[in-house]
């Protein structure tokens, strides 16, 4: 009989752990947030949409918008990437109610070694054009 309350127990606080880290992990919105460009810092958003129990998302900056690609949401982190012409430019943090921190992996320009640098977006409405 003991072993069956261990195991209730063990199976409840693993249930709930579970789901407070689904909890933690909601990424669907838009998010802003400066990055450093070609020759000064650029304003750029991410938006995530969740359908059908999946999530998407699409990036914008000053030349358009293009589809988030590898696109992983795992408890609090995120990671996810946006095609360029030569490598894709990488991005992993974690989510913290309206603020994602973390680090973005920009390619180098004829094979070096990637920069990466800070970055910290905020949850809210898509920057003006």
């Amino acid at each position: 009989m003991k072993i069956i309350r261990v195991l209730a127990a063990t199976l409840a606080v693993a249930f709930f752990t579970t789901v407070s880290a689904f909890a933690a992990a909601n990424a669907e919105g838009t998010w802003s947030w400066v990055q450093p460009g070609r020759d000064a810092d650029i304003t750029v958003s991410a938006t995530f949409v969740a359908k059908a129990g999946e999530l998407s998302g699409s990036f914008t900056n000053v030349m358009g918008t293009v589809p988030v690609t590898e696109l992983v949401v795992k408890g609090d982190e995120i990671s996810f990437q946006i095609a360029a012409r030569r490598a894709a430019t990488k991005y992993t943090g974690k989510i913290s109610g309206d603020t994602i921190t973390g680090m973005i992996e920009i390619p180098a320009r004829g094979g070096g070694e990637a920069r990466k640098v800070e970055w910290k977006a905020k949850r809210g409405p898509a920057p003006a054009k």
